[in-house]
């Protein structure tokens, strides 16, 4: 890439532009077909009803087309959480034992094994346990709420104390982004503990907070 500090970001808007748009778009079409929203919220795979118009195909076959779907994003969050964990033990916040990369490739070994095994134990928590499954989700969700609470925190903190610094990329939101993405993360926050098992939601915000302390 020629100038990354501008392509990057620039590629990054795109990307989550065009996700959101087809989200929507998959989401309205999956709904206003058979078998419908009630029925779509209650299957694990939601669509492998229009698969299997789409293909032709009887519905076993078509629940198999989600794979790629799950496969691709488990890579990716793995990824990242090695990523981030190296990034973490190289600020001097875990042991350095953990900042060990492969010689030739600089692949963070250590802490990718660590993210892999960690997943792998959930998965298998929630397999032989399913009754955690909820509570674990509602710790993952709020955990997101959190962290991106946090960044648009940290975005306007920083647009206000350097707003002399030069920038190769400026936001075309602005602040309004932020502010827009502080309310809405705020609902989804507040929405667990509206919309869903209270004592699933307390229990998950308990287990949350004594993580974080």
């Amino acid at each position: 890439t020629v100038e990354p500090r501008k392509s990057i970001p620039r590629a990054m808007m795109f990307c989550a532009t065009e996700f959101l748009t087809f989200s929507i778009f998959v989401a309205l079409a999956a709904c206003s077909t058979f078998p419908g929203q009630m029925i779509l919220q209650m299957v694990p795979t939601p669509l492998m009803f229009g698969y299997q118009h789409i293909f032709k195909i009887n519905l076993v076959k078509s629940v198999w087309l989600h794979f790629p779907g799950i496969f691709a994003p488990t890579l990716t969050f793995l990824f990242c959480t090695g990523r981030q964990l190296y990034m973490i033990a190289k600020s001097g916040f875990l042991p350095s034992f953990f900042a060990y990369t492969t010689p030739e490739t600089g692949t963070p070994i250590v802490t990718l094994t660590l993210g892999t095994l960690i997943g792998s134990g959930m998965n298998l928590l929630i397999y032989y346990y399913p009754d955690y499954m909820q509570v674990i989700t509602f710790v993952l969700i709020l955990s997101c709420h959190i962290v991106f609470i946090n960044a648009f925190v940290a975005y306007l903190f920083f647009r206000k104390k350097y707003i002399s610094l030069p920038r190769s990329f400026t936001s075309p939101l602005g602040v309004w982004g932020a502010y827009y993405g502080i309310g809405n993360n705020l609902f989804g926050f507040i929405s667990i503990f509206k919309y869903s098992s209270r004592t699933s939601a307390l229990l998950a915000l308990y287990i949350l907070l004594i993580f974080l302390a």
